[in-house]
């Protein structure tokens, strides 16, 4: 008799679909492809995973786009609320949740979710606990970021329009319009004019330029074609925003964060340990809300 699948995030092939679909949108085929590990031409088995899309649609999981679907993170958000109620006894405030699911839906951070371990061979054969891996990868995500003091410093946040304006003016003075290359470097200025090309290059060709910039990348781990999509490795910029209280919380969700508290025991401070010489720590961007 099949096993009752109790939560959807958490057991069986829909925790395995939310995950791959995390960095969407993706195809049922496409899913299928890699829960089966089939190589590219091979024909996956795609009915059960269809049935359990429809489901996962239904039920706000999950949605559809031009491309195929993606996973909402809505769900995700509820799961971190109640982990972190009843394993760590810690509320998350509305504005804590808004900041949160900001942080779970840029780009960037689904993107290095496809680039964390358990794209291993063979990962998704066994048991998948999708809600699990996705809060280990948010959790050292917002710890790491946190370790090296930063000398600038952003500006107290109250309120959620404060967030918003600050996310969106980091946003921009990320973003590089075309007739701004002029006020590059040089060789910011090749190596922009270099990507560019690779881009057209993949559009029109389907495939990687070999030797270039986008190989080396692949070789190295931080680039994956996916059907005619190229998926990048881009460290998330907005977790710097978020404030010290939330930090603390959200490190709670990294087994890692948990085992250096346990070797921290009887330090004053849980944000802080010594390696060798030096002194790390977390950056606070400002005090608490």
């Amino acid at each position: 008799m099949p096993k009752t699948i109790t939560n959807l995030l958490r057991e069986g092939l829909p925790s395995k679909i939310y995950l791959l679909a995390y960095n969407g949108p993706v195809s049922g085929y496409e899913v299928a492809r890699k829960i089966q590990g089939l190589k590219s031409g091979e024909v996956p088995q795609t009915g059960k995973i269809y049935g359990w899309v429809k489901k996962l649609k239904a039920e706000g999981i999950i949605r559809e786009t031009e491309e195929g679907f993606i996973s909402d993170v809505d769900p995700l958000l509820n799961e971190i609320a109640r982990t972190l109620k009843e394993d760590h006894n810690v509320s998350l405030s509305e504005f804590e949740r808004y900041m949160t699911c900001k942080i779970l839906d840029e780009e960037p951070f689904r993107a290095l979710v496809e680039f964390s371990h358990f794209y291993k061979k063979d990962f998704f054969k066994g048991e998948v606990d999708a809600a699990h891996e996705l809060m280990e990868i948010l959790g050292d995500h917002v710890m790491y970021m946190q370790v090296f003091p930063r000398e600038k410093e952003f500006p107290k946040i109250k309120t959620q329009s404060d967030f918003d304006a600050l996310w969106n003016k980091q946003a921009i003075e990320l973003a590089i319009a075309p007739e701004e290359m002029d006020s590059l470097d040089e060789a910011s200025r090749e190596e922009m004019k270099a990507l560019i090309a690779e881009e057209e290059y993949f559009k029109k060709t389907g495939k990687l330029k070999p030797g270039g910039i986008y190989e080396q990348a692949q070789e190295h781990g931080k680039l994956v074609v996916d059907g005619k999509r190229v998926k990048k490795w881009v460290f998330p910029i907005h977790s710097g925003l978020l404030p010290k209280t939330l930090i603390e919380k959200l490190c709670d969700l990294s087994s890692t964060y948990c085992l250096f508290q346990e070797f921290l025991a009887g330090k004053k401070s849980r944000l802080y340990w010594s390696s060798g010489d030096r002194k790390l720590k977390f950056f606070n961007p400002y005090d608490t809300l």
